[in-house]
């Protein structure tokens, strides 16, 4: 549904669930009727879970020139990631719904996260001008920067824009993301623009000559398992393309940890091998890694027994338990709001 339609039908009560952006959580709030008796938290219903997969925009590692190792290094270390960070708060909350995370894992599944606790990837436009002047040599291009300066060979072919492949619907937050990364990206040389595929479109890409050298895309493993649901399918490339690991990454020592490491019954023995997967996949940067969002869901107060699973909710186990609203103004003018015979407001 559009966003206007999920923002109307919660409003007029006739959805019990619904979901829009952080940034939009007052004006779903706002125009919900008892806004003005009952606090956010009365509908919002913060799940406590920051996403169990991963977001990114896949670098193809096999077609020119994102197989370039410094042209990539360039691409992560260009992007802005507090303002892309930043596209998760909500005013209305006072918070940022979303978190920073080096993958191919996520802070959700510690110990099994970044083991040596290397550091995120720097936004530092004059480190990512250096990998993207040394990339130009090694890969023969070169580039202008926005003040008129040439970095690369400039014997070399120019840069061209490359396209970020995106499937829609995309929605409001996706685009601010997309506008961050492109303005970022440009302004150490890098012309992009975005270009919306379909479904059927993306279902070719099973080879890396079909694919985009940058797809936006995530990755949501099946059951709650960091190696064998989310560094296998993501680096190994037995899973090349749509099976997950949409970079093409290729490398003999990852492709033979990632599909060991699931199986050692040793903990200490798998996060040491972990953590040289994580030590390659850093230098090599496969993929730019974007914030994963925390879980919530707007529910209307009467809706009881939702039950939050890994990944979704039960509808059966859900129901419908009549709400009691009192106002009670007393002749000073102030009100005591109770809601289910507890106090919960005094304004």
């Amino acid at each position: 549904m559009s966003h206007s339609d999920r923002v109307e039908l919660f409003v007029s009560n006739e959805a019990q669930i619904s979901y829009v952006s952080p940034p939009f959580l007052d004006q779903i709030y706002t125009s919900w009727p008892y806004s003005k008796y009952l606090p956010p938290q009365s509908i919002i219903d913060l799940l406590g879970y920051v996403g169990q997969g991963v977001a990114f925009i896949a670098m193809n590692t096999e077609e020119w020139p994102t197989n370039c190792t410094d042209f990539r290094l360039a691409v992560v270390h260009a992007i802005n990631y507090t303002a892309l960070l930043y596209t998760y708060y909500s005013p209305l909350l006072n918070t940022t719904l979303a978190e920073l995370y080096l993958g191919p894992s996520i802070p959700q599944y510690t110990p099994f996260y970044n083991p040596d606790n290397l550091p995120l990837y720097s936004y530092d436009p004059n480190l990512a001008i250096q990998y993207l002047n040394e990339s130009g040599w090694e890969c023969g291009f070169y580039t202008v920067l926005p003040n008129g300066t040439v970095i690369g060979n400039p014997n070399g072919q120019k840069l061209p824009t490359l396209p970020i492949a995106v499937i829609p619907p995309v929605t409001p937050l996706v685009e601010e993301q997309l506008e961050i990364i492109a303005q970022d990206l440009s302004q150490v040389g890098i012309p992009t623009s975005v270009e919306y595929v379909t479904t059927a479109e993306s279902d070719e890409w099973v080879t890396p000559q079909a694919t985009p050298q940058l797809v936006l895309l995530g990755w949501l493993p099946d059951w709650p398992d960091p190696l064998y649901q989310l560094a296998f399918p993501l680096l190994n490339i037995e899973e090349g393309g749509l099976s997950g690991n949409m970079a093409w990454f290729n490398n003999t020592v990852v492709n033979e940890l990632t599909a060991e490491m699931p199986f050692i019954t040793n903990e200490t023995e798998q996060l040491q091998m972990l953590a040289e997967v994580y030590n390659i996949t850093y230098w090599q940067a496969p993929y730019v890694w974007l914030p994963t969002p925390e879980y919530y869901y707007i529910i209307q107060p009467y809706l009881k027994g939702f039950v939050w699973t890994f990944t979704w909710y039960w509808y059966n186990v859900m129901y419908y338990q009549p709400v009691t609203l009192y106002v009670i103004t007393y002749s000073n003018g102030t009100q005591v709001i109770q809601y289910s015979n507890e106090t919960i407001a005094n304004t």
